[in-house]
């Protein structure tokens, strides 16, 4: 009978619970490189404005926030030049569509 009014006596408010849903800045912050990452994946960056490297390079950036401090991400990407030969043509546009971030998965 004791252990029964115990139990009753005892308040759910006075215990802390862990919310373990909730995301912290660094899941959020890693969130947001894996996404920008993912999106240079699958974008085109031919039709991207590049900015000026002597038409050498495609540049991409992003702006990315943690903790207050603001990093920029950029991906530099060679332009590659295709040979005007129709054979060869193919592979070399193969090539070129193969993003080099891919080969690391």
């Amino acid at each position: 009978k004791s252990a029964f009014k115990m139990n009753e006596e005892i308040d759910d408010s006075e215990f802390y619970h862990q919310d373990f849903t909730t995301a912290s800045e660094w899941e959020i912050f890693i969130a947001r490189l894996e996404e920008v990452i993912n999106q240079w994946k699958t974008e085109d960056l031919k039709n991207e404005p590049a900015v000026e490297t002597q038409n050498i390079w495609d540049i991409r950036n992003e702006k990315v926030s943690f903790a207050d401090f603001d990093f920029i991400l950029s991906l530099h990407r060679k332009k590659v030049e295709t040979p005007d030969s129709s054979e060869s043509s193919d592979v070399n546009e193969e090539k070129q569509n193969k993003n080099p971030i891919d080969s690391l998965y």
